[in-house]
This record gives structure tokens, sequence and C-alpha cells, in this order.
């Protein structure tokens, strides 16, 4: 994202009559009039009118999934508020924090401001405001996700790698064993900063990552969502990983993931995922291979295939996972489908 100074953001935001009006977007956007103007960011970090606005835009933007117009934050704001954040020390500061956080969190939505706040320093001090602030669940879920939106591409991914992150989110997924939570962002985050990214496959696996998020599926074997998120994560750390496969193995993963296969047989979702890990596990060969084989592991496939026919890329992860299993029928029917790259 080009920066652009400060002068030339003033002349093209000049109404009719000749008043500057900063950094704010057209007010035909009611959630931003809501809040107030986007260069409130650069207000007094405990001044009310910053603290009001950091409320208020959290509450307006927090279940807004898709992008939104935040042009108004440019550089001005981001550096702004990436000094906020690491300036807060002690606990009477964990709220302000935590919401300081997830505006980070929600402002990347935005590709752009993904780029510009890794650009700002804001990943590094991210993860050193979650080792300060350990104790605070609050701030660790909203630190996650912050590491999640802006840890998309392969030079951000390597900043998280190699600043920690992996440790200190399983720390924290240790320290708060019952808030399911910070067990389901941190898996979130474990997960999404490993995609296509062999060194922090690495990390993460040194970390025990693997182990941690089967520790998840044992505590909350009941829980959808969670159960869903940590197929998708065993998954991601073990493709292309044989090493993160293994450990895996030796934790009981397979006879856990077939478990959830089982439990949620109705639930499309549970079924692609747990499709997906087994492929990932399966293509790790050897012993792996060999777990699969007895603990059930084709018949689960199998039937998540014949129970939801009409969801391709369930299907598609079912064979991949079959052939890798060495099922002569799935090979010849993957090597039949149109060649694309589904997994990383």
């Amino acid at each position: 994202m080009k920066a652009k100074t400060e002068t030339e953001r003033e002349k093209k935001s000049k109404s009719k009559s000749g008043e500057v009006r900063g950094s704010t977007i057209s007010p035909r956007d009611h959630r931003q009039v809501l809040c107030g103007p986007f260069r409130t960011l650069c207000s007094p970090r405990d001044s009310q009118e910053y603290l009001t606005f950091l409320s208020s835009f959290c509450n307006v933007y927090k279940n807004q999934s898709e992008d939104k117009d935040f042009s108004g934050v440019g550089v001005a704001e981001a550096t702004a508020i990436v000094r906020n954040i690491s300036s807060r020390m002690g606990s009477a500061a964990a709220g302000v924090l935590a919401k300081e956080l997830q505006v980070v969190f929600i402002l990347c939505r935005s590709d752009d401001h993904k780029v510009l706040f890794a650009e700002h320093g804001a990943l590094e001090e991210t993860i050193a405001a979650l080792h300060r602030f350990a104790a605070h669940p609050d701030v660790l879920v909203q630190g996650f996700k912050a590491l999640i939106n802006m840890g998309k591409n392969d030079r951000a991914k390597s900043i998280i790698g190699a600043h920690g992150a992996p440790a200190i989110i399983v720390q924290a997924m240790h320290d708060f064993k019952d808030l399911s939570e910070v067990q389901q962002v941190g898996t979130w985050c474990l997960g999404s900063i490993v995609v296509v990214h062999m060194e922090n496959k690495h990390i993460s696996g040194e970390a025990n990552a693997p182990e941690t998020i089967l520790d998840v599926m044992k505590a909350f074997p009941g829980n959808i969502e969670l159960q869903q998120v940590c197929l998708w994560a065993i998954g991601s750390l073990c493709a292309n990983f044989p090493s993160n496969g293994v450990r895996v193995g030796k934790k009981g993963g397979i006879s856990l993931i077939v478990q959830a296969m089982k439990v949620f047989a109705d639930i499309p979702s549970i079924q692609e995922m747990g499709c997906w890990a087994l492929a990932n596990l399966a293509a790790c060969g050897g012993k792996v291979a060999e777990k699969i084989e007895s603990k059930d592991g084709p018949q689960a496939i199998m039937a998540a295939m014949r129970t939801h026919e009409k969801h391709p890329n369930l299907q598609y992860a079912g064979l991949v996972a079959l052939a890798h299993l060495g099922s002569p029928s799935a090979i010849e029917k993957f090597l039949a489908l149109p060649a694309f790259a589904y997994f990383q």
C-alpha cells in the first residue's frame, strides 16, 4: 500500500467550501459516522476521545466479516495504534490493549491494511504484547486474531515464526485449557501460520503444536466448531511435513480424527476436514499410513464420501486420502480429475 503524505491526503479530502476533512470517509457510511473519524486513532492514547472510538469501532464492526472501506486509515493511524500497543504495560492496561488488537484484526480484513500494519511493526508488537499479557485471555484472543489476519503472506508468516509466536500460542492454550475461545482461536492461529510455510511447520512442531491441538480434541469432544478447526489445523501442520504426522500418530491423533468423523457423521464440514487431515497424514507413509489402516480410517473416509456425495471438496479430499493409502480404484479416479492445487 503506497504511503501518502498528510498534505496529499488533505488536498484530496477538501470539500467544496475548502474545509479539510482529514482522513474521514464518506458520511454515507453510517457505521463510520457512529464511530467517529478515523483520525481519532491519532489522538492521545488515554484520551476519552480515543478510548470511546476504540469501543464504538469494535462494537460496530466486530460481527462484520466482509471488507469495509477503511481507506481513511493510513500511515499516521497505523503508526499511532502500533505505538500505543507497544506502550501498554501492566494488568490495568489489558482491557484497552485487547480493544486495540481487535481494531487491528478488523482493519486487517483489508489486504492493503495487512501490508500497511506489517510494514509498521504490528506483527512484532502484537507478539510482544502477547508475551507481556500472557495472563489475560482477552488480550490473547484478540492478539491471535490479529496475527491470523496479518499473517497471510510468506513474509508475515516468517516474522510470526521467527518471533516465537507458536510457542506463545501453545503456552496460552495450556494455561487456559478450560476456555474454549482461547482453544479455538489458538488452534485457528496455529493452523493459519503454517499454511504453505515449511519453517513454521517445523517451529510449530517443535513447540508441540500437534500434541496441544489433539489435547483440545480430547477435552472438547462435543464441540463441533472446535473439532472442525482442530481437524483443519492438524491437516495443515502435517501437509508435506511428515515429522508432524509422526507426532500426531504417536499421540493417538488418528483415532481422535476417526472418532470425530463417526460422532459427527452428518456434518459435511467435519467430514471434509477429517478427510483432509487423513489425506495429509496418509501422505506421510510408513507407520502413520499403517495406523490409519488399522484404526478404520479408510472406512471412515468411504462412509463420509457415501453420505455426502454432493460435496465436491469432501469427495476430492477423500479420494486423495484413499489414493495415498494405496486404493487402486481411488488412484484411478484421482488421476482422472482435473489437476488443481487443493492441498497445501
